[in-house]
């Protein structure tokens, strides 16, 4: 399985063959040009979302309490091989809870790198521009 993270709004996301995964505490409203499933234990919890200071600290505990190998695991057993693409709200990981995430699941020996153009192949039914 591969996994690699991005925003919501990210142009790319219509066009990959990937399952995306919600991580944040809320939803967008506006219409997505693709579908995705939720995985709140990944959200950040009240204590993180209301901490003014200490924020990522609090955030990497509860990470610690979930454990690499269940955050893995749960993907896994949810969407098989397929890629997954963790979904936040920031569109610079270094800013966001997805980024601690990343880092997480790196320092444990899984492989997780942000979302550019190419990095997965194209859904089915994806047609390139016309350009005449």
């Amino acid at each position: 399985m591969r996994l690699l993270t991005s925003f919501w709004s990210n142009p790319l996301l219509g066009e990959v063959d990937a399952v995306m995964v919600s991580t944040s505490r809320g939803r967008p409203r506006w219409a997505l040009p693709y579908s995705y499933r939720r995985m709140d234990e990944l959200a950040p919890s009240d204590e993180v979302w209301n901490a003014d200071e200490g924020w990522r600290d609090l955030y990497r505990e509860q990470l610690d309490r979930l454990g690499p190998d269940a955050v893995v695991g749960r993907l896994v057993e949810i969407y098989g091989g397929k890629a997954c693409v963790l979904l936040c709200w920031e569109r610079d990981p270094a800013d966001c809870h997805r980024g601690i995430v990343a880092a997480y699941l790196r320092e444990h020996g899984v492989e997780i790198e942000e979302l550019v153009s190419g990095d997965l192949p194209q859904r089915k039914g994806i047609r390139a521009p016309r350009l005449f």
